[in-house]
């Protein structure tokens, strides 16, 4: 299963591990937090077609 880290809706990577993407989703909350920015980033699961 893939996971997709998202930033306002936008597929930013994406991350064969669901708990690489959340840490890495979390990573890019406090990078954006610090710079003073209220991007919304989230955590989904891609879709399998």
């Amino acid at each position: 299963m893939e996971w997709l880290v998202v930033v306002n809706g936008e597929e930013k990577a994406m991350f064969k591990d669901e708990l690489d993407a959340m840490q890495y989703r979390d990573f890019l909350k406090n990078l954006y937090r610090m710079g003073g920015y209220k991007e919304k980033v989230e955590v989904k699961r891609a879709s399998e077609n």
